[in-house]
């Protein structure tokens, strides 16, 4: 991801994951993170659990100009061996300050 402004840039991230409730009889728990340049985004990573949808908004405010990698995991709690997810999607929306 590239950001080309002098001024710099900011970055939004929202992300979702949708349990498969037909093959999963407990609630999805896990921790989503984004890392942007290896750093976790604002405001870090968090564990999730008691639903069948997990959704974050995560962020960057301030990044330089330049070139940047984004990416994004997710891990299931310790003791949890599996787990389907049905979808997921990734946004990142990157704004390019003037």
């Amino acid at each position: 991801m590239t950001c080309a402004s002098d001024a710099g840039c900011s970055l939004v991230i929202e992300t979702q994951f949708v349990e498969d409730t037909e093959q999963d009889d407990i609630s999805l728990a896990g921790i989503i993170c984004t890392y942007v340049d290896d750093v976790a985004a604002d405001p870090g990573c968090v564990k999730q659990s008691g639903i069948s949808t997990l959704t974050t908004f995560q962020g960057k405010p301030s990044l330089p100009k330049g070139t940047h990698v984004v990416h994004t995991t997710f891990s299931a709690p310790p003791g949890i061996t599996y787990r389907h997810i049905s979808s997921y999607q990734l946004v990142y929306t990157l704004y390019q300050h003037q």
